[in-house]
């Protein structure tokens, strides 16, 4: 009979324990930066690009840092940053003289970047505004 309420006091603790850490958790969402980034830029990957990858992983993990300490984010921010990234490292690119199509490759490109940027942050509840 002792031992049965014994378990039972050690499971009553174990649950609020739980409970505790639980709302400790929901009060500061956690995020590793550096391995968000690499799932944000891999969702959007596109081959020889290391250059461009490594720039943009860097600016993107200050980005991501900054809105998450400051709960907020700015879209304009964001674009910023993309202005700020090499956009001549892509092969293909190199070769092909014409503006319009590095233009295009380079919006659709920063689009995905951007749309998951966006997702990463909701999941935090921070809005890019």
């Amino acid at each position: 009979m002792a031992v049965c309420r014994f378990g039972r006091a050690i499971a009553w603790i174990a649950s609020i324990m739980l409970c505790a850490s639980a709302g400790l958790a929901a009060d500061r969402p956690f995020l590793d930066v550096t391995q968000t980034v690499k799932e944000i830029v891999g969702a959007c990957a596109i081959e020889s690009m290391d250059k461009l990858e490594k720039a943009l992983s860097s600016k993107l993990e200050e980005f991501l840092g900054h809105s998450i300490e400051l709960k907020a984010a700015k879209s304009v921010a964001l674009t910023e940053l993309f202005a700020q990234l090499p956009t001549d490292v892509h092969d293909t690119l190199e070769r092909d003289k014409d503006p319009r199509a590095r233009q295009l490759f380079f919006s659709v490109y920063f689009k995905c970047i951007r749309d998951q940027t966006s997702l990463k942050l909701k999941s935090l509840n921070i809005p890019l505004e």
